[in-house]
């Protein structure tokens, strides 16, 4: 633990002989940390925060196509009326409220 201490104060001292460098890294170390704290408080209102009007959101789904080798596929709405007609599984299935017929 002495060490530590003894590093401590050297790392300090070295700091406070150059205002200059001392300056660039402390406002390096805000920027990054403001970003950071910035991007994840974004990620979580944006991508994490429940869907309104879902109240079990542990039991939504989502269907994707996949092709012979296996890459992922969107689904179109000609897809999307296949699945809902042809459902015996999922519940909920319905026309989505922006599609009119």
């Amino acid at each position: 633990m002495e060490t530590f201490w003894q590093d401590l104060r050297y790392s300090l001292r070295t700091l406070l002989k150059r205002p200059g460098f001392t300056f660039v890294v402390v406002t390096t170390l805000a920027l990054g940390i403001g970003a950071n704290a910035t991007i994840f408080t974004w990620i979580k209102a944006v991508l994490l925060a429940s869907l309104p009007g879902i109240e079990q959101p542990e039991k939504l789904v989502e269907i994707w196509g996949a092709t012979r080798n296996n890459s992922a596929l969107s689904s179109s709405y000609v897809d999307y009326l296949d699945y809902r007609d042809q459902n015996k599984v999922l519940s909920g299935f319905d026309r989505p409220p922006s599609a009119t017929s």
